[in-house]
């Protein structure tokens, strides 16, 4: 039987870094890949143009592969809808590796069961893959032009709290950072990583041992990655960190931490 130090969270990262819209989240990617990781991206968010402005070693960015996933809206009889959504089933394909997953990485990298330490899973963000989640559900049931109901809801966070779990299983191998944004519940105080409705955000922090913000500190306006506390926020970590970390180095001190090492790759 395994002993302590042989556990996952020793050696991979597994982390859901939440922060506002336009707060940093991407271009903070490029700490990991200056320190030469492989940064493999599920973009959702159609952001990902900001990293190349802030990584130093532009030779690294060969090392950053990307999925744009966005669905297909329209009009119809004046009612903004659902054309095609395929952005989640795309992710999913992108996931799993094979001839879809070739085509849409543009290589073949293999399901990402076998990616190793030297990778970094990047989903980005979570809030959108939800919206691409209640599409594709609501584009199934023909629905794509109506307002979502409770069963849509239902089954698109089953979906994606599918998703995390298998991202933060020991299944995956790789490091795992999923980006979120923040959002409030009515009648609580408290600050939860957006997924999608009410019911599956305050689930979303037992499948991570180590959750961020980046935010501005009060009083100026630098952007911090914080890891005890912020706000309304409760972030956690899987070993001691320092409170805060600087943006541009922040994710490599985060990693560095949680692994032990001073070089990641």
């Amino acid at each position: 039987m395994p002993n302590m130090t042989e556990h996952e969270s020793y050696h991979i990262v597994k982390l859901l870094n939440a922060a506002d819209s336009g707060g940093g989240k991407t271009g903070a990617l490029a700490s990991l890949v200056d320190a030469g990781l492989k940064i493999r991206v599920l973009d959702f968010d159609n952001g990902l143009s900001v990293l190349k402005g802030y990584v130093k070693d532009k030779s690294k960015l060969a090392n950053v592969d990307f999925v744009s996933l966005k669905d297909d809206m329209n009009l119809l009889a004046g009612r903004v809808g659902i054309k095609k959504a395929y952005a989640f089933q795309q992710a999913m394909d992108a996931l799993d590796g094979g001839e879809k997953g070739k085509a849409l990485w543009g290589s073949d990298l293999g399901p990402v069961t076998t990616w190793g330490q030297d990778c970094v899973l990047v989903l980005d963000s979570l809030s959108m893959a939800g919206r691409a989640s209640l599409n594709m559900v609501m584009q199934l049931n023909g629905a794509g032009h109506k307002q979502p109901e409770i069963q849509h809801y239902g089954t698109a966070m089953d979906n994606i709290e599918k998703l995390i779990a298998i991202l933060t299983s020991p299944a995956v191998g790789c490091h795992v950072i999923i980006n979120t944004h923040l959002t409030g519940i009515e009648g609580t105080p408290k600050l939860y990583p957006e997924a999608l409705g009410s019911k599956l955000s305050p689930k979303i922090a037992r499948y991570f041992d180590t959750m961020v913000t980046l935010s501005v500190t009060p009083g100026s306006q630098v952007r911090q990655f914080k890891t005890d506390k912020d706000g309304l926020f409760a972030c956690k970590t899987s070993t001691k960190m320092a409170a805060t970390y600087p943006i541009d180095t922040g994710l490599a001190d985060i990693f560095k931490a949680v692994t032990g090492k001073t070089a990641l790759v």
